[in-house]
């Protein structure tokens, strides 16, 4: 499986919404935070505005898709650069859980 990140777009809060509202997601991205979800589509929505207003330098959200059929699978985010020591904080979620456990292709 080969897999792409790309620029977060305002259609990708459906899949946001979906994944923050399923209890198997929730658990695994966020060891069940509460803050991960469940969520209102009226939250994902200021969330939303949020994420696509975020300035790079200082963290940015990504949607994960499958190059093979076009999915929408997951979300990449990072954040609290530090440019001095190169370290940052990554998450990856794949919320789409039929990709669940796929190899990537190297």
């Amino acid at each position: 499986m080969t897999v792409r990140l790309r620029a977060l777009r305002p259609g990708d809060a459906e899949h946001h919404l979906r994944w923050r509202n399923d209890p198997e997601v929730v658990r695994w991205a966020a060891a069940g935070d509460p803050c991960f979800g469940p969520i209102t589509e009226q939250a994902i929505g200021f969330s939303f505005e949020t994420m696509l207003g975020l300035i790079p330098r200082e963290a940015a959200v990504f949607t994960v898709e499958d190059l093979a059929g076009g999915d929408v699978i997951g979300m990449a985010d990072y954040r609290d650069p530090d440019p001095y020591s190169g370290v940052a904080t990554l998450g990856v979620t794949i919320g789409e859980r039929a990709f669940w456990g796929a190899r990537l292709r190297q």
